[in-house]
């Protein structure tokens, strides 16, 4: 399992990870909230493309080129303060040269907060 610097800067934990779903944590700290005292929402995404990325390239099985996001959306339905944060990503479609993941991610109480879908496309092999 492995990282993006950005995911690790953030501080994102991969806790699960194979072909049909990664789970990824983020704690509550004062460099990921907003000024409300909640996760700011880049840390939301953050924590959402970091689980949506992990599974799309493995959802892509072994021999696939590596995957570039074409496209992204989140829909926010309420925040939190509250340790930790749960990102479960879970491949929607795997073509040959698209993958589509939908992350949800959770409260420590289970209840979402927000559903990011993903689209990723295979590079063009030199």
């Amino acid at each position: 399992m492995a990282l993006t610097p950005y995911a690790e800067l953030l501080g994102v934990r991969l806790t699960e990870a194979s072909a049909d779903r990664v789970l990824a944590e983020l704690d509550f700290r004062p460099q990921v909230q907003q000024l409300t005292g909640v996760f700011h929402a880049a840390s939301l995404v953050g924590v959402a493309k970091a689980a949506a990325t992990e599974c799309a390239q493995l959802a892509a099985g072994a021999d696939a080129a590596p995957l570039t996001l074409a496209q992204m959306s989140m829909n926010l339905m309420r925040n939190t303060n509250q340790s930790p944060i749960v990102a479960e990503a879970k491949p929607l479609h795997r073509g040959r040269t698209l993958v589509v993941v939908e992350t949800t991610v959770r409260d420590h109480e289970g209840r979402t907060l927000c559903v990011l879908n993903t689209t990723h496309t295979a590079e063009a092999q030199a």
